[in-house]
Formats: structure tokens, C-alpha cells, sequence
């Protein structure tokens, strides 16, 4: 529960948290056909929320 933040640190709590969670099952969930560095995904959250998983996760594999 996030009543102490503010709404943009709630959102960006749960896109630090969505982009772990995707980063954790980039390899569990990848199909052989898809080949290597494919991301299966499967959250529910706002577009915005997402965008900044991906740009998080961008940045994670370009460090």
C-alpha cells in the first residue's frame, strides 16, 4: 500500500517492481523458437507504468 508516496512514486515503485519481475522471467518463459533474448510477459498495469518497465529494462541490458 502506498499511501505515503506521492502517485508518480507509486508508479514508479511499480515499474521498478514490473521491471524485475520481467527481467526475472526473461529466461523461464522464452519459447526455443523465439530464440535468445525473447520476453514473454504477462502483467496487468497502465500503458504508462509499462513504458517505464521497458525503458528501466533498456537501460538495465545496455549497462
Amino acid at each position: 500500500h502506498h499511501d505515503h508516496l506521492a502517485p508518480e512514486d507509486a508508479d514508479l515503485e511499480e515499474a521498478d517492481a514490473n521491471a524485475a519481475q520481467i527481467l526475472d522471467y526473461r529466461h523461464k518463459y522464452t519459447q526455443p523458437h523465439e530464440g535468445a533474448g525473447h520476453v514473454r510477459i504477462n502483467i496487468a498495469c497502465s500503458p504508462e507504468v509499462l513504458t517505464e518497465a521497458v525503458t528501466r529494462i533498456a537501460a538495465l541490458r545496455s549497462s
